[in-house]
């Protein structure tokens, strides 16, 4: 998917967007924050943000698919502030592990099943917010 990436050359406010029609650079499909990007998402979401900082900015709880190699996503907002975002986009959010988490709690949680964020065993191993999504 042919993508243009503002400031490539700038960590802190790279960002990518990706289109529905390429050619034309029109209709925006999806943009991307990751890496050391600066960029805020709707609603103040953002890069390094931890689990309890999601839940307030999303005003409660909401699951999240389980880890496959240190990674794990935003799998259903739960109703919270993010469920409903302006304009119609929707956002996700993939959350890295802590490197210091022991590797046996991180594959406990297995990525073919859905945790909740408030769950002990997810806070455990202090995940933080690595990617955001919105697509539209």
């Amino acid at each position: 998917m042919p993508a243009s990436v503002l400031f490539p050359k700038d960590p802190k406010r790279r960002l990518e967007v990706w289109w529905s029609d390429p050619a034309s650079r029109t209709r925006i499909y999806l943009i991307v924050i990751n890496g050391r990007s600066g960029w805020i998402a709707p609603r103040g979401l953002r890069l390094g943000q931890n689990l309890a900082e999601m839940e307030k900015l999303n005003r409660k709880p909401f699951k999240l698919k389980g880890f496959d190699n240190d990674i794990a996503s935003v799998s259903d907002w739960n109703g919270g502030a993010f469920a409903d975002l302006p304009g119609g986009c929707k956002a996700s959010a993939s959350l890295r592990a802590d490197p210091k988490a022991p590797a046996e709690a991180v594959k406990a949680l297995s990525a073919d099943h859905e945790y909740t964020s408030a769950d002990a065993a997810v806070r455990a191993i202090k995940p933080t917010i690595s990617e955001i999504l919105i697509g539209y």
